[in-house]
C-alpha cells in the first residue's frame, strides 16, 4: 500500500493524460506495416517457394525490388481478446512466432537445432498468432503474446561482395529487445498507413505497460473521458471489500493503487467505492515510476464494438468483445456485423445495436454462449436512452418469464420472453454508457418447426411461424386483413415475417389471415374454435401485464405472434411482448405518464375486445382471478420495489449511473438521484394497484375445497351459467367453474 497526496497524483494525472489514448483499428480497413528505419513493407510471400507453411515464412518487401505494391503488402489489423491479428489481405493468413526444430543432412549425417521466427498461418489459433500493439517514440511495436519477449520485427544483414558492392539482405524475424548479431541490424520500429495513404498514430489498447497487467484476468479498458482504465471486476460482499488478483504478462512491475492494500496475488480494497477513481501507478524492478493514471471499477461486464460506418440499414463487419466480470477466465474477441436498430431510436445519440457474431470468415454465423444467457449468434445491446431508469424494458421481461410459459418444451425452460444483463459500452474506444445485452425472440428460443424442404429442394413447406407487429393499424389489431394480395415478401400490411424470413411465400403469411378472419365469427363459432387458434392462458397472462405494467405501446405493435408447427394439431397462436420502455409510469417519448391501467391498450385488439369487454368464455373473470393471484407474489409491489432497488443498487453501486449521467444526462434530461425516479414509479404502481382492484373486484368468497376433475369432464359452466365447450378441464385457464353443480376451483 503507498500514501501520497491527491495534489501530487491530480499533476501526474494531467500530465500523463494525452497517453490514455484507446486505437481503433478498423476491421475492414486495409493496411500497410512499413519499417521505420527503412523504406520497406511487411509482405507475406505465399506459394514463393514452396506451399508448405512450414517452409514458407513472412517477407519483407524492399522498396525498388520486383514485386510492386499489391495486396500481400496490405493486412486486416483485428481484435483478438487482449490483442490483436495480423491477417493478410491477399493470402488471409496470419502472423505467427512459432518455434520449430531444423533438421539437415551434411556428409551423410543428420543435425538439428532449435529456432524461431514468423510464420504465416492458414488459422489464427493460440496466443502465438496474437500481438500486443503498442506505440513507442513515434512507431508502433508488435509484442507477441505468447512469448512476450519477442516482436516482430526485421533483420537487416548487411554483406559485400569482392567487387565492392554492397547488398543489405532483409527478412522477417522474431526479434528479441537488445540482441545483435555480426553485421545485421535489428528493428522493431513500425509506421502504419491505412490504405488509402493516412498514417495512424496513437498507442495501441491500451497503451504501454497496461496491455501487460491483468486485474481479475481481465485487461483495463482505456477510459478516456475519465483520463483513466475501467476494469471490470466481481459484484462484492456485502462487507464492500473489494479483492482482486494481479497477473502480468511482462515481468518486473508492481501495481500499486492508492488506498489498496497489496496482498499475496494483488490487492484489496476495504470500504469500497466505485462512484469515484482510484489513482495508481506502475513501478519497476528499481522502484522506478513507469507510468501512472487511475482505475474506474465497474461490477457490470464490459462490451467492446470496434467498427465502421455502422448505420440503421444494412450490416457492417468490426469486432466485439465482451470481458464477462463473472470469470476470471480471458474473453474471446469475436468478428461481428453491426447494425443500428429500433426506428425512433435512430434519432437518438446514443444508438442501439444489433450484433450478430461470425466465424473468422466474416461470413458464417457464429454460436456462442454469452454471459451465461443462451447459446446465439444474434444479440441486442438495447441503448434505453428515453427510459429515465434504464431498466424498464428488462423489468417487464423479467416479470413476463415469470409470468408465462410455453405449453410445450424448449432448450431454454419454455421461456417466452427475452434474458439480458446490464453492461458498460464502449463503441471504437469511446464510452457510450450504460446498455442491456439481451438475447432476441426468435426461432430457437421459440423452439419453432423448421421449414419442410420438398423433393426437389426447390420449395418448401412452412410449420413454425413467428410474426411481428411493426405499425398501428386495424391489420395489426386482427381486426382487417391487409389489403392487396398475399405474395412472397416479408412484410405484410403492418406484420413483417420474422419466421421463415428466408422462405417467405403465401403459405407462409395464410395462417395469419387465417387468424385474423376467425377472429370475426360469430360468438358460438368464436368459442368452438378458440382452441384450435389461441392458448387461454397466454392471452390472460398477456391481458394481466398489459394492465398491471399499463403497457401503451403495445398492443400487437412491438409484440409476435407465433405457433410452434401450423401443420399439426396443437397450432395456437401464442403472444410473446416486446420492447416496453412505454410502461410502469412511462411514456415512449421519456416523460411521465400518470395515466393508470388504460383498457384501450388491450381492447383495441378485436379478438381481446370481445374477450375482455364482453366476457366470452369468462375470459374477463380469467384475468381477475389472474390478478388476484399474482398481486401478492410476481406482480406485488414488493416484488416490483425489489426488482427496481437491485437494478438501482447496480447502476449506481458500480459507478455507471455516473458516468451515464456525466455522458447524457443532460441531452436525456436524466434525473442525477436514480431513487428519486425509482420512488416515482412505486408510487404510480401503488395507484395502479389500487384501481385494478376496483377494475377487477375479487372472485366470490365461500368457495369450498378444491375438486379433482378428470379430463374430458362434460357439465363445465362459467360462473355467469355459460357453458364451456371445445376444450378439455384441463385447458381451462385458472379460475372458478360450476362442475357438475359444485362450484370448483381449477
Amino acid at each position: 500500500m503507498f500514501i501520497v497526496k491527491r495534489l501530487f497524483f491530480i499533476l501526474l494525472l494531467a500530465a500523463t493524460a494525452a497517453n490514455v489514448v484507446a486505437q481503433a483499428f478498423d476491421p475492414a480497413t486495409r493496411y500497410r506495416i512499413e519499417l521505420t528505419a527503412f523504406a520497406g513493407d511487411i509482405a507475406d510471400r505465399a506459394a514463393v517457394y514452396s506451399t508448405d507453411p512450414e517452409v514458407n515464412s513472412a517477407y519483407y518487401r524492399v522498396e525498388g525490388q520486383e514485386n510492386p505494391i499489391g495486396q500481400e503488402s496490405l493486412w486486416y489489423i483485428r481484435r483478438a481478446g487482449d490483442g490483436w491479428t495480423v491477417q493478410n489481405a491477399a493470402t488471409l493468413r496470419y502472423l505467427a512466432y512459432q518455434e520449430y526444430t531444423v533438421t539437415y543432412n551434411w556428409n551423410g549425417e543428420t543435425h538439428s537445432y532449435d529456432s524461431r521466427g514468423i510464420k504465416p498461418r492458414t488459422v489464427a489459433n493460440g496466443d502465438s498468432a496474437v500481438w500486443l500493439i503498442d506505440f513507442e517514440n513515434g512507431s508502433y511495436t508488435f509484442c507477441n503474446k505468447a512469448n512476450p519477449e519477442v516482436f516482430l520485427g526485421v533483420y537487416a544483414y548487411t554483406y559485400t561482395w569482392e567487387e565492392g558492392d554492397t547488398y543489405t539482405y532483409s527478412r522477417i524475424d522474431a526479434y528479441v529487445r537488445g540482441t545483435e548479431a555480426y553485421n545485421a541490424v535489428y528493428s522493431n520500429l513500425m509506421t502504419i498507413y491505412a490504405e488509402d495513404g493516412t498514417v495512424l498514430s496513437g498507442q495501441g489498447t491500451p497503451g504501454g505497460t497496461l496491455a501487460s497487467l491483468r486485474i481479475g484476468g481481465k485487461m483495463p479498458v482505456a477510459y478516456a473521458e475519465g483520463s483513466g482504465y475501467m476494469v471490470t471486476v466481481p459484484e462484492m460482499p456485502t462487507s464492500g471489500t473489494l479483492e482482486a488478483d494481479v497477473t502480468w504478462l511482462q515481468t518486473g512491475l508492481r501495481l500499486e493503487i492508492e488506498g489498496a492494500e497489496t496482498t499475496e496475488t494483488g490487492f484489496r480494497i476495504a470500504g469500497a467505492d466505485f462512484r469515484q477513481p482510484y489513482p495508481f501507478r506502475i513501478v519497476g524492478t528499481e522502484d522506478e515510476e513507469v507510468t501512472t493514471s487511475r482505475f474506474y471499477f465497474t461490477t457490470m461486464p464490459i462490451a467492446e464494438i470496434t467498427c465502421k460506418g455502422a448505420n440503421g440499414s444494412t450490416y457492417v463487419v468490426g469486432s466485439f468483445r465482451l470481458q464477462d466480470n463473472a470469470t476470471t477466465r480471458p474473453d474471446t474477441t469475436y468478428t461481428a456485423q453491426f447494425k443500428y436498430r429500433g426506428a425512433t431510436a435512430q434519432r437518438y445519440a446514443k444508438k442501439s445495436f444489433n450484433v450478430k457474431l461470425l466465424e473468422a470468415d466474416g461470413v458464417t454465423d457464429l454460436d456462442a454462449n454469452l454471459l451465461g444467457l443462451r447459446n446465439t449468434h444474434t444479440w441486442i445491446l438495447d441503448a434505453m436512452y428515453v427510459d429515465g431508469i434504464r431498466m424498464r424494458n428488462r423489468v417487464c421481461f423479467d416479470t413476463w418469464n415469470e409470468m408465462d410459459r410455453l405449453p410445450y418444451a424448449t432448450n431454454y425452460g419454455s421461456r417466452n420472453g427475452t434474458v439480458g444483463r446490464f453492461v458498460e459500452v464502449f463503441v471504437n474506444g469511446e464510452y457510450r454508457g450504460l446498455y442491456c445485452f439481451t438475447d432476441k425472440i426468435n426461432r430457437k428460443l421459440l423452439n419453432l418447426t423448421k421449414v419442410q424442404f420438398n423433393v426437389d429442394s426447390t420449395e418448401v413447406t412452412p410449420r413454425g411461424l413467428l410474426y411481428k407487429g411493426k405499425q398501428w393499424g386495424d391489420e395489426t389489431y386482427l381486426k382487417a386483413v391487409p389489403s392487396g394480395s398475399m405474395s412472397a415478401s416479408v412484410t405484410w400490411g403492418g406484420w413483417e415475417l420474422e419466421y421463415p424470413d428466408d422462405y417467405p411465400s403465401v403459405a407462409a403469411w395464410t395462417p395469419l389471415r387465417n387468424l385474423i378472419n376467425y377472429g370475426k365469427m360469430s360468438q358460438a363459432r368464436f368459442e368452438a374454435q378458440f382452441a384450435e387458434n389461441y392458448y387461454l392462458p397466454n392471452l390472460v397472462n398477456y391481458v394481466t401485464l398489459q394492465l398491471a405494467y399499463n403497457l401503451e405501446d403495445n398492443g400487437m405493435k412491438n409484440m409476435f405472434i407465433s405457433t410452434k408447427n401450423i401443420q399439426k394439431a396443437g397450432k395456437q397462436m401464442i403472444f410473446t411482448v416486446w420492447d416496453m420502455d412505454s410502461s410502469l409510469g412511462g411514456l415512449w417519448d421519456g416523460t411521465h405518464n400518470d395515466q393508470v391501467a388504460d383498457t384501450t391498450y388491450v381492447t383495441r385488439v378485436y379478438p381481446l375486445a370481445r374477450l375482455f369487454s364482453r366476457n366470452w368464455m369468462s375470459f374477463r373473470d380469467s384475468v381477475r382471478q389472474r390478478w388476484e393471484q399474482l398481486r401478492e407474489s410476481t406482480l406485488s409491489y414488493e416484488s416490483l420495489s425489489e426488482r427496481l432497488t437491485r437494478y438501482a443498487d447496480l447502476f449506481v453501486g458500480s459507478g455507471a449511473w455516473g458516468r451515464e449521467y456525466a455522458k447524457w444526462g443532460a441531452a436525456a434530461e436524466l434525473n442525477e438521484n436514480l431513487y428519486d425516479e425509482v420512488d416515482y414509479v412505486l408510487a404510480w404502481y401503488r395507484r395502479n394497484r389500487d384501481y385494478l382492484d376496483e377494475l377487477l373486484p375479487p372472485l366470490p368468497t365461500g368457495i369450498g375445497s378444491s375438486t379433482f376433475v378428470p379430463a374430458g369432464t362434460e357439465g363445465i359452466y362459467t360462473l355467469d351459467g355459460r357453458r364451456v365447450t371445445g376444450r378439455t378441464w384441463q385447458q381451462l385457464p385458472p379460475g372458478v367453474y360450476i362442475v357438475n353443480g359444485r362450484k370448483t376451483v381449477r
